[in-house]
């Protein structure tokens, strides 16, 4: 007898994280220079231990023309076909190398990540934290942290009853995490930095416009270009819309040759009135021309 489990697409997205997670190699989260440092510290362990040479009585780049060709075929990181009799590796070279090498686990940098998962440990008080923020009804924040102490933060509006509001709040990307970090930082205690070095890493914030589709296909148009086409007298060509940061909506007007400036000026005002009319917050929303 079977039996049927229905898993939702945050477990899905969850089981495919632990999936890569085991599957991640020793690299992640090292930099060129990390890379770099474990090829020269193999390099110089293998000098030791195979040749009995001490590195500091030669040259570094003495060493690498008379053993690194060596070094390089013994450890598997090259093929012999691939490299002639006179190759010696360069300090271009050493970076790709030194990521060969950890995945190879040549050699093992000693862990400083955090075990576990932040949002498993820290889900509490994270959200006390969000809901301290007193975010308006039509947000919603959601984290994710598809890979340990890696956090994604989404910011999903309702378009329709933020357009609405007569709020003044603004959500830019380049703000909207200043508290969240703060946070982590000064009541969490934990550094804002790669989780390889036992830290936390807040990716920059996404803004998730929900029933933007529907709002532009129903309301904008169906409606709002249908009611704007029925004032300007077929004075215009086209009308863009564009979704700004905060975000605000600006739908602008593209004039045919013909109208003066003063019949334009009208129709925009007559079309932001149509707006207002709807109960669109007209610092949220607004009709301009190019």
């Amino acid at each position: 007898m079977y039996k049927h489990t229905q898993l939702s697409e945050g477990d899905i997205r969850r089981i495919v994280s632990l999936v890569l997670e085991q599957d991640e190699d020793d690299s992640m989260g090292y930099d060129s220079f990390d890379y770099i440092d474990a090829f020269l510290r193999s390099f110089k362990s293998w000098l030791s231990l195979t040749k009995k040479v001490k590195d500091v009585d030669f040259p570094m780049s003495y060493l690498l023309q008379k053993y690194s060709r060596e070094f390089v075929l013994a450890n598997n990181l090259v093929s012999q076909d691939d490299i002639d009799e006179d190759y010696s590796v360069d300090r271009w070279e050493m970076e790709r190398f030194g990521k060969e090498i950890i995945k190879k686990k040549i050699l093992r940098y000693p862990s400083l990540r955090e075990q576990g998962r932040f949002l498993d440990k820290f889900g509490k008080a994270i959200q006390r934290f969000i809901t301290s923020q007193n975010y308006p009804t039509y947000v919603n924040v959601k984290l994710e942290e598809n890979r340990p102490y890696q956090i994604e933060t989404n910011y999903e509006i309702d378009l329709v009853p933020y357009l609405i509001s007569d709020d003044k709040q603004k959500f830019y990307k380049h703000n909207l995490n200043t508290n969240f970090v703060d946070f982590i930082k000064n009541y969490l205690g934990m550094e804002i930095t790669s989780p390889q070095y036992g830290g936390v890493e807040v990716e920059h914030p996404n803004i998730i416009l929900k029933g933007k589709d529907e709002f532009i296909k129903n309301v904008i148009n169906k409606e709002i270009k249908k009611k704007i086409r029925e004032i300007s007298n077929n004075t215009i060509q086209r009308m863009n819309l564009e979704f700004e940061g905060g975000p605000r909506v600006n739908l602008k007007l593209v004039f045919k040759y013909g109208p003066t400036w003063e019949r334009r000026r009208q129709i925009v005002d007559e079309a932001n009135q149509i707006l207002k009319d709807m109960g669109f917050n007209p610092e949220k929303f607004k009709v301009s021309r190019t």
